[in-house]
């Protein structure tokens, strides 16, 4: 199905990109020729504006932009700023030493913004020069270069973070490709930028060589062709060099901020231009004393006090201000989470009592934000999409999840109940960031220590601004509200099974009814709701996806008598292919653990005396050992970086899970039966205990 947004017409924006192909091409082409060609001073003077307008353009363009990948042709453009402005120098050099003039803009820079002094003039460009080469220009080049090797560095943590969330159920397929996507271009633009950024450095060299040997040529030139004295040349193109210089320099030294501020704008909802105000009055504390500091400042002897005392005074009120917001802030979060209690208790009767939520969460009072839409939490709308996530990838139908908070629990923890009864807890810090540790972090970083709630994985909560740096060691780095997604994903896709229940069953067959009336008909009149239920349960219970219902029906329907195990191991053959393929890798190959002939035999002639559905009937001695090999198999499996499951014959393979899920509740069981045709299985283990018995003799 195609997507409906592309086949929207173009917006007016896009149309006029299109038609701008050919004019830009030509343009840049004009700058080569204004290198060789003569210019008449008039259209010489519009470029020199054009020039200057369009470096004010680039400036605020960056100003108003939230992360440095909106702007991602900054390099380009630099370039051709950089060759327009050369190419302007090398233009008003020729008009200069030829005719004596460079036209109304340079000789006002001249006369005008100088005053006619040369001397102050030239301290002037000099001093203009020294800020854009030594101090902009350098910083920049650095931050550019620190950030490219910090992207670099960081890609394989991000990448592991996008698979994470993917694995999780968090993204689509689509959002991981343009995730990733965009960690290429972000790597490809701080790596241009490095490059770029000596664009700048050259270009505040070349205007410096190319003002002084204007300056000097041009007294040559006075008083060799012109006839003029020496005190005439030396005001006539001092005067002219000054300007030309100036009017290089001004809109090059805008560049360079420009290049500046994109290269150190992080990552954010918001431009420069609003950050920067609301995190400089975000700390109270830091106000107050700054303002009697000034004050301080003020009343030193010899110090004039009127500035500092309005300066000090400003920041005062300012102080007041965010002080007032701060306590509103405090009381609004205490009366919502006042409001939330009482609302609670009072719509609470005593039938509420009688059941409990079939999933529930509970928060503490500092986690209130993350589920308040006024404060931009999103944690509501999150689990809406996880909840239909599972329904359309796994067939998995999730009731509807009540958060609450409770203030019996700490405030930064919360707890997911089952039918009233805590399943499991966790712990949030908002407004810091968690780095997960998955093995492969480089050095340590500054962080309160902690253990990710959904694996078990040592973890550190890392101030906000500190993400880049932590990505760069290796850490796989996600927000608050993202751990607790993670975390509730891997409950409800172990728990399914638990959560079920019969008006689910009823809803799914009702959905079903519309495709297949007679398959629905015939369970409704000849098979129990209940029975349906536990071999979906079953299915679940092992994470099995049941979105192919039909498929499960029709073995329930062909086998009204039998009992529900046994027909979800029917139903397990008829799905083959989407049993397996949660476990197939990029190949499509299936890595798996295995028997050996006669381990298998031995151990389908135990089970309950050789009938299937008992329980394997060895000594204890011997299921220690089996298992201690098949975690030895699976840990070689997982550290090559594959997910072997465990492959044996049909009759052995639901009392193999029944042992194994006691010791490695996530290690796949598989049968034989259950692999399609053509299945490529790659062996990465073959567990043999008649080889373990036969080395136990020969050592005795």
């Amino acid at each position: 199905m195609s997507d409906p947004l592309a086949t929207l017409p173009p917006t007016t924006l896009e149309r006029m990109a299109k038609r701008t192909e050919i004019p830009f091409a030509v343009a840049v082409v004009g700058i080569i020729g204004i290198l060789v060609l003569p210019l008449p001073t008039g259209l010489l003077s519009v470029l020199l504006a054009t020039n200057l307008s369009l470096a004010m353009v680039v400036l605020l363009v960056t100003l108003n932009t939230r992360e440095p990948l909106e702007f991602n042709t900054f390099p380009s453009l630099l370039l051709i700023t950089t060759l327009f402005r050369l190419g302007l120098n090398v233009a008003t050099t020729r008009q200069i030493l030829l005719n004596g003039e460079g036209g109304a803009i340079i000789e006002s820079f001249g006369n005008f913004v100088v005053g006619g002094n040369i001397v102050v003039g030239l301290v002037i460009f000099l001093i203009l020069i020294i800020i854009q080469l030594v101090v902009i220009t350098k910083g920049a080049g650095r931050v550019s270069e620190v950030a490219a090797r910090f992207t670099l560095d960081a890609m394989p943590g991000k990448q592991m973070a996008i698979d994470a969330d993917l694995n999780a159920g968090l993204i689509s397929e689509t959002e991981a490709k343009e995730r990733r996507a965009k960690i290429s271009a972000e790597a490809e633009f701080y790596g241009s930028m490095d490059g770029a950024s000596k664009f700048v450095k050259g270009d505040a060299i070349a205007g410096l060589i190319i003002t002084a040997i204007n300056l000097v040529a041009g007294i040559i030139i006075g008083m060799s062709l012109m006839g003029m004295d020496f005190s005439r040349a030396i005001e006539t193109f001092s005067i002219l060099t000054v300007g030309d210089g100036l009017v290089s320099a001004l809109p090059s030294l805008l560049i360079a901020i420009a290049s500046g501020l994109l290269v150190t704008k992080a990552r954010s909802e918001e431009n420069i231009g609003q950050e920067v105000p609301k995190q400089m009055v975000s700390k109270s504390k830091g106000l107050i004393v700054a303002a009697c500091m000034v004050l301080g400042i003020g009343l030193v002897p010899g110090m004039p006090f009127i500035p500092f005392a309005i300066i000090g005074t400003a920041l005062l009120i300012i102080w007041s201000q965010v002080r007032n917001v701060e306590s509103e802030e405090k009381t609004r979060v205490v009366e919502l989470a006042q409001q939330a209690q009482d609302q609670s208790q009072a719509e609470e009767k005593v039938e509420d009592n009688l059941t409990a939520d079939r999933i529930g969460v509970e928060i503490g009072y500092r986690l209130i934000p993350l589920v308040d839409k006024e404060r931009g939490g999103t944690l509501l709308d999150r689990i809406t999409k996880l909840r239909k996530q599972l329904a359309r990838e796994n067939g998995l139908l999730i009731p509807p999840i009540r958060i609450k908070d409770n203030i019996q629990l700490g405030p930064n923890v919360y707890r997911i109940t089952i039918y009233g009864e805590e399943v499991a807890r966790g712990e949030l810090v908002t407004g810091r960031l968690l780095a997960i540790d998955g093995g492969s972090v480089a050095a340590p970083i500054e962080g309160l220590p902690t253990k990710e709630p959904a694996f078990g994985l040592d973890a550190l909560w890392i101030e906000e601004g500190r993400r880049a740096e932590a990505e760069a060691l290796g850490y796989a780095v996600t927000d608050p509200a993202s751990v607790f997604i993670t975390h509730l994903t891997q409950l409800l896709r172990s728990q399914a099974h638990l959560l079920l229940n019969r008006e689910d069953v009823q809803a799914m067959l009702e959905s079903l009814k519309r495709e297949s009336p007679v398959l629905v008909k015939e369970i409704e009149e000849n098979v129990k709701l209940g029975k349906v239920q536990k071999v979906i349960a079953s299915l679940l219970e092992e994470k099995v996806p049941v979105h192919n219902l039909e498929k499960i029906l029709e073995a329930v329907s062909d086998l009204p008598d039998a009992d529900p195990t046994m027909i979800a191991e029917v139903v397990r053959s008829k799905l083959g292919r989407a049993v397996i393929s949660p476990f197939l890798n990029e190949e499509g190959k299936l890595s798996a653990v295995i028997l050996h002939p006669v381990t298998e035999q031995r151990l389908a002639q135990s089970v309950n005396g050789g009938k299937q559905g008992g329980g394997i009937g060895i000594a204890p001695a011997e299921a220690s050992q089996l298992m201690d090999r098949l975690g030895k198999a699976q840990s070689e499996g997982l550290a090559a970086g594959l997910e072997p499951v465990l492959l044996v014959t049909a009759g052995l393979r639901k009392p193999m899970r029944q042992i194994t899920s006691r010791f490695f509740p996530d290690l796949a069981v598989i049968s034989y039966s259950e692999l399609p045709p053509g299945t490529d299985v790659n062996v990465v283990a073959t567990l043999d205990l008649h080889q373990n018995n036969a080395d136990q003799r020969a050592e005795g």
